[in-house]
C-alpha cells in the first residue's frame, strides 16, 4: 500500500490550486485571454530506466510520478498549463557480480567478485508547458478533446547509492547525487468531459531526462545517467467555467 507521506506534496498542491484558481479567474475573467481556467491531479506510470554502467541495474526503475496542475486557454485552440511532478523516493538493494557495474566505477571483471549495493532516488519536476487543442468533436464525441503540449521542467534529481558489502564483507561507501536541470517535456492527451465541471483525461508524457548526468558530490567516484523517459497518466480535471 503506499503510503499517505507520498501523497502529501500532491495533496497541498491541489488545495493551493483549489484555493488560487477562483481568484485567478475572477482577476482576468474580464479579459478575453483568460478561458475555461482548470485544475487536476494525475498519476503517471513511467518507463525511467538508466545507462549501461551508470545506474543500470542499481537504481529502481518505472517508478510513478505524481502531478498536481492548473491551467487556462488563451482562446478555443491555444493555452497555457503549469504544474508539479514529483517522484517519490524509490529504493533498492542488489548484490552485483561479474559484468555489472558499479554506477560510474567499471565493470566487475573478477567472476568471485561480488558488491552489495542499496540505491534510493527521488525527483521534482514543476512545469510550464503551451498547448493546442482540437476545436471540433473528435472521432464524433463532442466531450472528447485532444491536446498537444510542450514545454520545460525545472527538475531536480536526488540520488544516493551505497556499497554495503565487499565479497561478503560488511563495507560503507555512499555517493550521493543531486542536480537541477531545464528539460524539454513533450505531453499528448486526451480528455473528456464526465460532467460539466468535472473531467478524466489521459496523458502520454515525454521528459528528457538523458541530459542528467550526475556525477557524485564531496569527492564521490559514481556517477549516473537517466534515459529518456516516456509515461502514461490518468487524471481527473476540474473546471471552473
Amino acid at each position: 500500500m503506499i503510503k499517505r507521506i507520498k501523497f502529501r506534496n500532491i495533496v497541498c498542491a491541489v488545495i493551493l490550486c483549489s484555493l488560487s484558481m477562483p481568484a485567478f479567474a475572477k482577476v482576468f475573467a474580464s479579459g478575453a485571454f483568460f478561458n475555461a481556467p482548470y485544475i487536476g491531479a494525475e498519476v503517471i506510470q513511467t518507463n525511467q530506466n538508466y545507462k549501461q554502467g551508470y545506474g543500470e541495474g542499481v537504481y529502481r526503475k518505472n517508478p510513478q510520478f505524481y502531478s498536481a496542475f492548473l491551467g487556462f486557454k488563451f482562446n478555443r485552440c491555444l493555452g497555457l498549463e503549469g504544474g508539479y511532478e514529483f517522484q517519490p523516493k524509490v529504493t533498492k538493494t542488489v548484490t552485483l557480480g561479474q559484468g555489472q557495474s558499479e554506477p560510474g566505477r567499471g565493470t566487475i571483471v573478477a567472476p568471485t567478485t561480488s558488491v552489495g549495493m542499496h540505491s534510493s532516488i527521488k525527483g521534482y519536476h514543476p512545469y510550464l508547458g503551451i498547448f493546442i487543442e482540437t476545436d471540433q468533436p473528435t472521432f464524433g464525441l463532442n466531450k472528447l478533446k485532444l491536446q498537444a503540449m510542450v514545454g520545460a521542467s525545472y527538475s531536480r534529481i536526488k540520488a544516493q547509492d551505497v556499497i554495503t558489502s565487499i565479497n561478503g564483507v560488511p563495507a560503507n561507501v555512499v555517493n550521493n547525487y543531486s542536480k537541477y536541470k531545464l528539460i524539454p517535456m513533450v505531453k499528448l492527451i486526451a480528455a473528456h468531459n464526465l460532467t460539466n465541471n468535472l473531467g478524466m483525461r489521459v496523458s502520454l508524457n515525454f521528459h528528457n531526462f538523458q541530459k542528467f548526468k550526475i556525477k557524485a558530490q564531496d569527492g564521490g567516484t559514481g556517477e549516473i545517467k537517466l534515459k529518456n523517459t516516456v509515461g502514461v497518466g490518468l487524471g481527473l480535471t476540474y473546471s471552473f467555467c
